[in-house]
């Protein structure tokens, strides 16, 4: 029983010090993996939220009427910017003369592609289209998503088709080009766009990684205003389907329907 000779207070209270840290340290590791496991369930959670619309009937189909548009308009004018990286698309000054061709048609109800037509309702869809995506980017960007889940489920959508369209959303950036009349992309969808382009391109490895990138960057916020006076008044200027057209008789109000393709 020599040993008992050992156990002095001091020696004890350094003991029970020293069983008090462990057990501290253990129910800070327990709170850690409590917390961390609980935000990536809210953020797998929140991710699935705003997917969900990007696989709703309508969406897909006025992603794939845009798809169709935009091949055929390309096919008759020679160049293609479509499904090509944004960061080689924007290096030559011919994408944004395709560009601001492509949104002259769609944004001018009174104009038709001679060979192409163009979708009904061209900026109703877009406008679809355009927030669905900017709202599932921009709320990863806020750390409430997360592109890393995106990218876990990022076939659960069509990210591929995306690119055909996703170069002339993104060229609008250009303010100095006049790309479009109306249209100022300058959100967070070149961060959704530009992990699709990596998906695509240079497959899921790669992918992965500029996901955690993007997840482990601060939250950033615009700086540059999203009209310009020339803007507003390119706006106020802009023919509808509700005007009068050059030369036709007056009548009742036209519900600014759009013709048959």
């Amino acid at each position: 029983m020599r040993w008992i000779s050992h156990i002095t207070v001091p020696r004890l209270g350094v003991a029970l010090q020293a069983v008090m840290v462990s057990m501290l340290g253990l129910s800070a590791v327990v709170a850690w993996s409590t917390w961390t496991a609980e935000t990536n369930k809210r953020q797998t959670d929140a991710t699935l939220r705003y997917i969900d619309p990007l696989m709703d009937r309508d969406y897909i189909r006025y992603l794939w009427e845009f798809e169709e548009f935009t091949l055929c308009f390309e096919r008759q004018t020679g160049r293609h910017i479509s499904y090509a990286r944004y960061a080689e698309v924007q290096k030559k000054p011919e994408s944004f003369k395709l560009a601001a061709a492509w949104w002259d048609l769609l944004e001018n109800d009174h104009k038709q592609h001679e060979e192409c037509g163009k979708p009904l309702n061209a900026e109703e869809k877009l406008m679809v289209i355009y927030g669905r995506l900017e709202a599932l980017s921009s709320c990863a960007r806020q750390k409430l998503c997360s592109f890393g889940r995106i990218e876990d489920m990022i076939e659960a959508f069509d990210h591929m088709t995306l690119l055909a369209i996703s170069n002339y959303f993104l060229l609008t950036r250009h303010y100095d080009k006049a790309i479009s009349r109306a249209w100022t992309m300058d959100g967070a969808l070149i961060d959704l766009i530009g992990l699709a382009e990596k998906h695509v391109f240079e497959g899921r490895a790669s992918a992965t990684a500029h996901a955690a990138t993007l997840d482990s960057r601060g939250k950033l916020v615009e700086g540059q205003p999203a009209i310009t006076p020339e803007a507003i008044n390119a706006m106020r200027s802009k023919r509808t389907r509700c005007d009068q057209p050059v030369g036709g008789a007056s009548a009742e109000w036209r519900r600014c329907a759009t013709a048959e393709r």
